[in-house]
C-alpha cells in the first residue's frame, strides 16, 4: 500500500512476515512534507512497485518506482492535453 504518514512522507508499505515493513518513498516540502494528497500504487509485469502522486510542493504529478521495494527513484510526468474541437 502507498500513503502519507503522520509526518507527511508519501510511504510504501508491504507485508513482512507479521508485520508491515514501511519505506519512505518521497518526503520534501517547506516543512520537510507533502500536504497529505492520493496515491495511486500498481505493479509493473515484473511485480515491482510504481507509484504516481501529486508532489504538492513542486506542484507536479510524479511517478516513483523501485527494483526492490526498498530503493526508489521518482520523475516527474508529463502530461499531454488535445483538445479537439467539434
Amino acid at each position: 500500500m502507498s500513503f502519507y504518514n503522520i509526518n507527511g512522507a508519501l510511504v510504501y508499505a508491504r507485508p513482512s512476515g507479521d508485520q508491515w515493513e514501511q519505506v519512505i518513498v518521497d518526503r520534501k516540502g517547506s516543512n520537510g512534507y507533502f500536504q497529505e494528497e492520493k496515491t495511486s500504487l500498481n505493479f509493473d509485469s515484473s511485480n515491482n512497485p510504481r507509484i504516481i502522486y501529486y508532489d504538492s510542493y513542486d506542484r507536479d504529478v510524479k511517478l516513483a518506482y523501485s527494483s526492490n521495494g526498498t530503493v526508489w527513484q521518482s520523475e516527474s510526468i508529463s502530461v499531454a492535453l488535445s483538445f479537439i474541437e467539434a
